[in-house]
């Protein structure tokens, strides 16, 4: 019992300590007050006035359902996953992840992808770049895309613009690229299997 006693009165102790290190501090602050309020005042306003002077960016944000993986001996295509499913070195970014997932990322995150994105869309005149570097503008639109893998395993394209029609329609014909592309390489695959 005594324990408890002693431990009540040392809790009490400490925070009672602390209480009067914190008063310490506040009137440690006092004389400063006045220079305090002054400074968050005019860092206040400053970012304000920055935040109306900045554009305006749009996030349009398109999500795609990859199919569900097959299972090992479903169809004629079971035979080509099972011969898949066997190979011992995989990528280690698909682990854990689906292989339709994996595939449709490398898909979205490709440099004909994206070139296709530039030149349908003029971002290099968009973007302002003078010397017409193809390079730059995939690298700026890159900056203002983002992919990724849900929890739910859907995938999720946001494209970042300052035109909110643009920003939709570049998400919209990321798509597209995208079923174009995996159409491409299902038919290549079948045809060599």
């Amino acid at each position: 019992m005594n324990e408890k006693i002693d431990q009540k009165v040392f809790d009490k102790a400490r925070t009672d300590a602390q209480d009067q290190t914190f008063m310490k501090y506040v009137a440690g602050l006092a004389p400063w007050r006045a220079f305090i309020i002054r400074n968050v005042l005019i860092v206040s306003v400053v970012a304000v006035i920055i935040s109306f002077l900045l554009p305006k960016w749009y996030k349009s944000t398109a999500t795609v359902l990859p199919p569900k993986d097959e299972g090992l001996l479903t169809g004629v295509a079971g035979i080509s996953s099972l011969l898949k499913e066997l190979v011992p070195i995989r990528g280690a970014g698909s682990l854990g992840m689906p292989s339709g997932n994996y595939s449709y990322l490398s898909i979205l995150d490709s440099r004909k992808a994206k070139e296709m994105v530039v030149n349908k869309f003029n971002l290099i005149e968009v973007y302002e770049i003078s010397d017409t570097s193809m390079e730059k503008a995939v690298k700026e639109f890159s900056d203002n895309l983002d992919v990724t893998v849900e929890d739910e395993g859907h995938i999720a394209i946001a494209v970042y613009d300052q035109d909110p029609q643009r920003a939709a329609d570049m998400a919209n014909f990321m798509v597209q690229v995208l079923n174009e592309t995996s159409g491409e390489l299902n038919t290549r695959e079948s045809g060599s299997n």
